[in-house]
């Protein structure tokens, strides 16, 4: 969460707020282009983050935040010069008569324009994009944090999360070298995985530094009743109990039968021998481990302070079994307060914001799981299928270009035999390669002369 005051967490919840918008859009060629709220059209602005990759927990997203603003026609001239735009907002809260205090959003890039009567439509994402880059320069062996630190100097941008900081992360003081053939192109994959190491994930926060999150922390604020339009808790909590994960075709599997997270083959782990991936899974199960959540959904009336990756309470919440495995989270005797984390944010301004935790139950997500790998195994005999096909055709051809011919099965009652030739008509070939039970014949006397 973006450092506030306390004066800031006092007005925010108050049912009448004072708030603007206040920023800059810098387009390629330098140009500077002042923002306020009143650019806005229909006060348009929607900021959207998540820190997992679809409805569930999983380690290792960059997943790049999202940005969709709206701004009057008249801002600018030509609204295609926005492409590739920077936009440097920041959200102003009254907190006292005269005073204001500011939560700035993050850094984004145009990336998609669209021309309306009366309104230019913008997408921008945030700085991860410029991650997005290759790894020429940049050190791809070592500790994970001496290889982010080196994208993050390529890609220009700050690294928040400091080296004592990366010490709490699980295998950060280990050694990896990422292997000669590997198929990772970019700083963006290179930190992905990274973070699948670390047991964490990678986010732009509100300055515009990368962030190096984990899944666990206290809570840094409390929404409560008043604020909130909606609240959906789940019955059942995310506890992670077994890691699995596929190395150079070997099936490892650290924990107990439980709620299973099962990780792609790490390219990182590829040179490392089976004792040396036992212990990087040995090491994230611990750290995973301790990671325990109540999914929900939420609607309250928005805080741009509050980040994905955090954890936030409930106050007065029905319904919440008493769960064992949410402790120090949740008190045995008290079922009135839930503390959870945040893996998806959308952010309007004038609007409701919505949160939400992601996770399924263990028996969902192996049954999911099951699915996933039925419909993987399916699709790969499809393609195996399909690229035999696809070979045999191009073999055929291959041999009909090298000798200028044609390739004919010629049947006799119930035996058949291979002509290769260069004519399509067996009476008029000249040159021939015959293949039959007997062997190979190479003939310069036409097939149609030989007897059968």
């Amino acid at each position: 969460m973006y450092p506030v005051s306390a004066a800031y967490q006092k007005a925010i919840r108050e049912k009448n707020r004072e708030y603007k918008i206040l920023g800059t859009i810098t387009l390629v060629n330098g140009d500077i282009i002042n923002i306020t709220g009143d650019d806005l059209f229909e006060n348009r602005l929607v900021i959207t983050e998540q820190c997992v990759s679809k409805n569930d927990i999983d380690i290792g997203s960059v997943y790049a935040g999202e940005m969709r603003l709206g701004i009057k026609r008249e801002l600018v001239d030509n609204a295609y010069s926005l492409a590739g735009a920077r936009i440097e907002l920041s959200f102003g809260l009254k907190v006292a008569p005269d005073e204001w205090e500011y939560v700035p959003l993050g850094k984004y890039y145009v990336t998609e324009i669209e021309k309306r009567p009366k309104s230019i439509e913008l997408v921008a994402l945030d700085a991860l994009i410029l991650f997005d880059i290759d790894l020429v320069g940049v050190l791809t062996s070592g500790t994970p944090y001496g290889m982010i630190t080196s994208c993050c100097t390529k890609a220009g941008v700050t690294l928040a999360t400091s080296g004592e900081e990366f010490a709490a992360f699980p295998n950060s003081s280990l050694t990896f070298s990422l292997p000669e053939n590997s198929n990772v192109e970019t700083c963006r994959d290179l930190i992905m995985w990274i973070c699948q190491l670390l047991g964490a994930f990678a986010v732009m926060n509100r300055q515009g530094q990368l962030e190096i999150r984990s899944f666990k922390g206290n809570p840094v604020r409390e929404i409560t009743v008043p604020e909130r339009y909606s609240l959906a808790p789940s019955d059942f909590s995310v506890t992670v109990s077994e890691v699995k994960m596929t190395v150079n075709g070997i099936e490892y599997t650290q924990g107990e039968p439980g709620m299973l997270m099962a990780l792609e083959e790490n390219p990182f782990l590829i040179p490392k021998s089976e004792s040396d991936i036992n212990v990087v899974l040995i090491n994230l199960l611990g750290s995973l481990s301790e990671v325990a959540y109540i999914p929900y959904e939420c609607y309250f009336i928005g805080d741009p302070a509050l980040e994905v990756g955090y954890f936030i309470t409930f106050d007065k919440v029905d319904n919440i079994r008493n769960d064992p495995f949410l402790s120090p989270f949740m008190i045995a005797e008290q079922h009135s307060d839930l503390t959870t984390i945040i893996t998806h944010s959308t952010w309007r301004y004038y609007g409701k914001q919505h949160l939400k935790a992601a996770g399924q139950t263990a028996q969902l997500k192996g049954s999911y799981s099951q699915a996933t790998k039925s419909v993987s195994s399916i699709e790969k005999s499809l393609k195996e299928v399909q690229e035999l096909a696809t070979q045999t055709s191009r073999t055929a051809q291959l041999l009909n270009n090298a000798i200028g011919g044609n390739i004919l099965i010629r049947e006799n009652g119930e035996t058949n035999e291979i002509l290769i030739m260069d004519s399509a008509d067996p009476a008029e070939a000249v040159k021939i390669w015959r293949w039959n039970i007997a062997g190979l014949d190479i003939a310069t006397t036409s097939p149609a002369q030989i007897t059968r």
